[in-house]
């Protein structure tokens, strides 16, 4: 059976293979898959990968409830630094991934959004590093998590 995640490496690696063709056809632009379209990618990922529920699409604080209740946001970068979208503390818990271009994704933080948005010594910020969230990840108690379909088994 094939799974969703397997779907999504796929359908990423031909999205970076059109990609590569289109810079070296138009050396002038990147072609990045940014925006909406890495987001939605992102978003499909997290559904697929932990048990969770999309909610209203109107809400600008979370993306998805977990089977146990908790509000969840999700958040992808492909770079060094991940974009929060925030300009104050908005979010209960939080996934960030990060995307190769290979199309395999990496789980880089899981855990109450309070740890990002209130880091020490760190007011709000719109973005943070993927090394400053993987160190933070490392501070999270696993019973904090929001837990993947493999661990539920």
């Amino acid at each position: 059976m094939i799974t969703a995640e397997s779907k999504l490496r796929v359908a990423v690696k031909t999205l970076q293979s059109a990609r590569k063709k289109l810079h070296a056809d138009f050396p002038e632009w990147n072609f990045t898959l940014d925006g909406k379209l890495i987001g939605d990618i992102g978003e499909a990922y997290a559904k697929a990968h932990f048990s969770l529920v999309k909610i209203d699409s109107n809400s600008k604080a979370h993306d998805f409830k977990a089977p146990d209740g908790r509000l969840v946001q999700v958040k992808i970068t492909q770079k060094k630094t991940l974009g929060l979208g925030i300009s104050a503390p908005t979010f209960d818990y939080f996934i960030a991934l990060c995307l190769s271009e290979n199309g395999d994704f990496q789980v880089v933080y899981n855990g109450k959004g309070s740890r990002v948005y209130k880091r020490k010594g760190h007011p709000p910020k719109k973005s943070i590093s993927v090394i400053k969230l993987k160190e933070l990840n490392k501070q999270v108690d696993k019973s904090e998590t929001i837990p993947s379909k493999q661990n539920t088994k």
